[in-house]
């Protein structure tokens, strides 16, 4: 079983983010594709009313759920988060998924995860572009990769704060997190290259991650600077979500988008929905 923690704020760092894509569309798809897990939490941090009302209304269908409304900043909301996972009752198979308020996530998301847990202590659905650069070995880690029904997965350094882990690692793992997420920040990087080793008892925690990614992180900072890494089926995703915003849709629209795709198309969107909301302003 799956018990998900889904953070959401108001006062995200400022960067580049995939267009037309906002906040609530990663909710909803990700309420689209889990929808049928046990039970949920929502941690909105500093969170305009506006966006509480928005959390409520996209999960009015989930029956068991708890709703947090805190001012912790980023890595105190995790911090939180982690804490009440680690105090929960649940049975010791129980997985957590910790989720950031900024992720598309494809359909068999639920499945891959518990698949990737059979084989680490740790799961990243998010197939990060920076494990390719030249940060790494000149270029790319090494790993071995191993294969579950519906994934290859390899084994990585490290990954953002939105991961899953089996529930009795997370109560194990506790007091490992805490001097990396106690900050403004949380260290990513550094609690699971530095925190997670030598744990006591037992070896280095192992992370693996989806090879090809089943989630895809909004944030473009890296993807930018590599020049490629946005996926196609978030590119898909976006175009639909843009495409419905502007429905009805004029001659000159269709006419403009005919022939394009992917980020090309995206950009036409983008523009074309810029320019309505001009017009209704």
């Amino acid at each position: 079983m799956l018990r998900i923690y889904y953070r959401i704020s108001d006062k995200s760092y400022p960067k580049p983010k995939l267009p037309e894509i906002e906040k609530e569309d990663c909710l909803q798809n990700f309420i689209d594709i889990f929808q049928d897990k046990p039970f949920y939490f929502f941690f909105c941090d500093n969170c305009e009313t506006e966006t509480v009302d928005m959390v409520k209304r996209l999960t009015s269908g989930i029956n068991r759920k708890k709703i947090f409304e805190t001012a912790y900043g980023n890595a105190g909301a995790l911090k939180f988060a982690m804490e009440v996972a680690a105090h929960d009752k649940a049975a010791a198979n129980t997985s957590a998924y910790f989720v950031e308020d900024d992720y598309l996530h494809q359909p068999k998301a639920p499945d891959i995860i518990e698949q990737g847990l059979e084989i680490a202590d740790y799961v990243t659905l998010y197939d990060h572009p920076d494990k390719y650069m030249e940060g790494y070995y000149g270029g790319g880690e090494f790993s071995q990769v191993k294969k579950t029904a519906d994934s290859h997965w390899r084994y990585t350094a490290s990954t953002c704060m939105t991961f899953a882990a089996k529930l009795n690692t997370i109560q194990q793992d506790e007091s490992s997190w805490y001097d990396f997420i106690s900050g403004d920040h949380p260290h990513d990087h550094k609690v699971f290259t530095e925190g997670l080793v030598n744990r006591g008892y037992l070896d280095d925690a192992k992370l693996a991650v989806s090879i090809p990614g089943a989630a895809f992180h909004t944030d473009l900072t890296v993807p930018i600077q590599t020049k490629c890494w946005i996926e196609d089926w978030a590119l898909d995703y976006a175009c639909k979500k843009a495409e419905s915003r502007l429905t009805p849709m004029t001659a000159d629209d269709v006419k403009m988008l005919q022939g394009s795709t992917g980020m090309d198309r995206l950009k036409i969107l983008a523009a074309l929905s810029f320019n309505k909301k001009s017009h209704q302003n």
